[in-house]
Formats: C-alpha cells, sequence, structure tokens
C-alpha cells in the first residue's frame, strides 16, 4: 500500500491534494472534501482519543469561519494559473499581479500538480533518434545512465527538482531538464507535441535521451532508475518457479561431479610415421642396381657395285 503526504488544498476548497513524495510542493493525488470523508475522520478521532473528542464540522454557509479580504490583484485567478502553466515562476507572476507570493501558491498548486503528471509520463516515453530507431530506455532512466557517464553526480531529490514543464498556446507540452556542470548552468529540452510524439530540442537533449540498443547499465544504482518495489506473494512465486529450471541444472551437475563421471580421453588420429631423410638416402645406397638392358647391334653389308640393295643382316649380341 503507497502511503501518500498532503500537500495543501485546491483553489475552490472544496478537495484537498496529496503526494507520493514527503516534502513536496504539489502532488498529483486529489480527495474530495465531502461530508463522507470529514465523517470518517470524526469516526477515527473518537476511536483513537475517546468519546469527548472534538469533532471536524465541514465549513458549510452558515458556519463557515471568517476569511480575510482578498488582496488587489491586477490578475484574476484564471489568469495567474495561465501564466504559471506557461511557464513563468510564482514570484515573476506575484510582481505582476502586485501581490504576495503567498496568495499565487494558492491558485498554483493545481497547475504545479499537473506539470508533475506531465513530466512523469514525459520520463516514461522513449525517445527515438532518426535513423537509429528507439532508445533502448525511457528518458528517465536513459537521462541518468548518461549523467553518469558524463561524470555528474546528483542526489534523488536534487534529480528530481532538475524536471520541470510548460506548456505552449497550441497545448504541445516543453519539459526541461536543468542542471550543473563544471560551474556552468546545463539545459536539456524536449517538445511533446499534441500527437504524444517526444522531440529533442536542442543537442544536449538529444545525447541525454538515447541509449544504444544492448547497452547494459553499471554496476551501482543510478539516479532515474525505477526502484523496486516490495516483493509480493505473487511475485516471490514467479521468481522461485523461474529460478527452479536453474537450480534443477545446478543440481544435476553437482551429482554428476560427484559421481565422477567424466567424458573418456578423445582419441589421437593414427598417422604415418615419417622416414627421416638420411635413412632414406642409404635406402637408396644400399639397394640393388638392375643391369641395363642390352641392345642388339645391326650391321649393313654393302655390295661391291655399290648399286645393291642393302639388307640387314643380323649379329649375335656381345
Amino acid at each position: 500500500m503507497q502511503k501518500l503526504h498532503l500537500v495543501g488544498f485546491t483553489t475552490d476548497h472544496e478537495a484537498l491534494i496529496f503526494s507520493a513524495r514527503k516534502g513536496a510542493r504539489s502532488g498529483g493525488f486529489v480527495v474530495p472534501l465531502d461530508a463522507a470523508l470529514v465523517a470518517t475522520i470524526n469516526d477515527i478521532i473518537r476511536r483513537r482519543d475517546g468519546a469527548d473528542a472534538e469533532t471536524v464540522e465541514l465549513p458549510g454557509p452558515a458556519n463557515r469561519p471568517h476569511r480575510r479580504p482578498a488582496p488587489e490583484s491586477s490578475l484574476t485567478p484564471r489568469e495567474i494559473q495561465a501564466r504559471i502553466r506557461a511557464g513563468r515562476s510564482i514570484a515573476e507572476v506575484a510582481g505582476e499581479a502586485g501581490v504576495d507570493e503567498e496568495w499565487v501558491e494558492r491558485f498554483a498548486v493545481p497547475i504545479i500538480a499537473e506539470q508533475k503528471r506531465i513530466v512523469d509520463r514525459v520520463r516514461g516515453l522513449q525517445y527515438g533518434k532518426p535513423r537509429l530507431g528507439p532508445s533502448a530506455q525511457p528518458l528517465g532512466v536513459a537521462v541518468g545512465w548518461n549523467l553518469r557517464d558524463k561524470g555528474v553526480s546528483l542526489g534523488d531529490e536534487e534529480f528530481e527538482q532538475a524536471w520541470s514543464a510548460f506548456q505552449h498556446p497550441d497545448g504541445s507540452w516543453s519539459i526541461r531538464f536543468a542542471y550543473r556542470s563544471r560551474s556552468r548552468k546545463q539545459l536539456a529540452e524536449w517538445e511533446l507535441d499534441v500527437d504524444g510524439e517526444l522531440v529533442a530540442r536542442n543537442r544536449l537533449a538529444s545525447e541525454l535521451a538515447y541509449v544504444e540498443p544492448g547497452r547494459r547499465r553499471r554496476r551501482g544504482r543510478v539516479v532515474g532508475d525505477p526502484v523496486d518495489q516490495p516483493a509480493t506473494p505473487a511475485r516471490k512465486a514467479a521468481r522461485r518457479k523461474k529460478a527452479a529450471p536453474r537450480k534443477a541444472a545446478a543440481a544435476r551437475k553437482a551429482t554428476a561431479k560427484k559421481k565422477g563421471t567424466r567424458k573418456p580421453p578423445a582419441r589421437k588420429k593414427a598417422t604415418s610415421r615419417k622416414v627421416p631423410a638420411k635413412k632414406k638416402v642409404a635406402a637408396r645406397k644400399t639397394a640393388p642396381t638392375a643391369a641395363p638392358p642390352r641392345r642388339a647391334t645391326v650391321a649393313v653389308r654393302r655390295s661391291s657395285t655399290g648399286t645393291g640393295s642393302r639388307r640387314p643382316r643380323p649379329l649375335r649380341a656381345r
């Protein structure tokens, strides 16, 4: 069960605003302040402190407490909220309206909560680079990884406060991440258009938002990584089911090692024995040589006149 912390109330004083982070000035949870809520609070107070404990009364037209008169402001509450939604600070709006900042903060609470929801939504989107495809990690995680690679160290609270958002007249939103590096202010800006597409507005935003596919995170927790939720019984059962095949394989391997079963060594291939060169030469010298075959010779007898035909006469071989 998630624990919420009270932030304040809405501008119409009809609901309470809560946040999941303690000490936050904005929140994303709104609870209507109706009779059922007040009755539940009274019941809890009576059970905790006894039957004589004071109860809370829902303000009505008859018993509404006296309010101090509203200051003279040159801007209406709607105009104050429009300027804060467009990215103006509370101090700037209070100076323009001619009132103190406390008066402007009363109307800024729901707008700050809306901006926080937009930032949380954008941090869960994946940025895509042209010709490279989408990032391997969502925007919030990618920024934390790339900041660590750049040597920038931010705490969790400082990382959360670095994000801001404001809306353009056409309905699109600009999301900024501001931090200091080497005594210089760095600002990365993205735009979430009306179609829900995330676009980088400067080079730093493109560098921080992209993580190459297959890249692994360095050891240790990085700011921006999602915090692991406590394990529920269903998650524990799923983990045990996933780890069962690995445990069975490890048990089989340990049993085989215990019995001493090993694979037989591979046999070597039979190779022809080479005869040294000296032995070959000696063998050639000692080997008997066969006598060359005798060739028969033919003698030619000539006639006395010199005109007779030549007739070969066989001779004996010498």
